[in-house]
């Protein structure tokens, strides 16, 4: 791996980290929402357009290039790629589920757990996202900026949205684990080039996530008042996308 692309990825690893390091003080786009809930509404629907418009199509290009490097007789590694994916929806839905407190449940409420579990899930995901910023199927400038605003945005909302949840209790070492997840990742990523099989698994997996983590954590609600901010967000952007296409 060439030293600009391990410097670039870098930053990217570090402005990732830094999402959940001061993310609840970051509103990127204050300058055109001024509450708290449009302004995530807005980076929800970016991540949902590069789910729609990059993702799926990514994950086509996985799934052919598993069965170009598998011993997998092509008529189950022909699923296979999609199969991850449902597994990776499947495993953050139930680290979802299995969640004991609500979105009702005060700020202050003491660590659970089942928080705990969560957490440790969501920093596997984190990790995942950053070393996918290194080794991927589609390596271009184009691809990889792509990329990297998505998830730094999706990684926003994230923080964002475990702040409102739990409050002190994340703000206390919550945001600590997922911060060096980010960076871990990279390092992983820098250190240990995956086989393309397996990178396509890995983009599987993550794409299965990204869909179920958007659709439970970003996407608002009819209460929140920020339906339009969320449809602005993915129309713009998944507009973009498809001239980067």
């Amino acid at each position: 791996m060439d030293g600009q692309r391990v410097l670039a990825t870098g930053a990217v690893a570090v402005v990732f980290a830094a999402m959940f390091m001061a993310g609840g003080r970051i509103y990127p786009t204050r300058a055109l929402f001024r509450d708290e809930a449009s302004l995530v509404s807005f980076s929800a629907g970016i991540a949902l357009a590069y789910v729609f418009i990059h993702v799926m199509p990514e994950l086509n290009t996985a799934r052919d290039t598993f069965l170009q490097v598998t011993l997998v007789p092509h008529v189950f590694a022909g699923g296979g790629v999609y199969f991850v994916a449902l597994l990776g929806f499947l495993f953050f839905y139930s680290m979802d589920q299995l969640n004991p407190w609500t979105r009702s449940a005060k700020a202050h409420a003491a660590p659970s757990p089942g928080f705990d579990l969560k957490l440790a899930g969501f920093a596997g995901y984190v990790c995942l996202i950053s070393y996918l910023l290194v080794n991927n199927l589609e390596n271009s400038a184009l691809a990889s900026g792509a990329y990297a605003l998505a998830m730094a945005v999706h990684l926003l909302t994230f923080d964002h949205a475990f702040r409102r949840e739990r409050g002190e209790s994340y703000a206390r070492r919550g945001h600590l684990l997922l911060a060096a997840a980010a960076l871990v990742g990279w390092g992983l990523g820098v250190a240990i080039a995956a086989p393309r099989g397996g990178l396509a698994l890995m983009l599987a997996f993550l794409s299965g996530g990204v869909i179920v983590n958007t659709a439970i954590l970003e996407l608002p609600t009819s209460a929140s008042g920020a339906m339009w901010p969320f449809v602005v967000g993915a129309v713009i952007y998944g507009g973009l996308l498809i001239n980067l296409r």
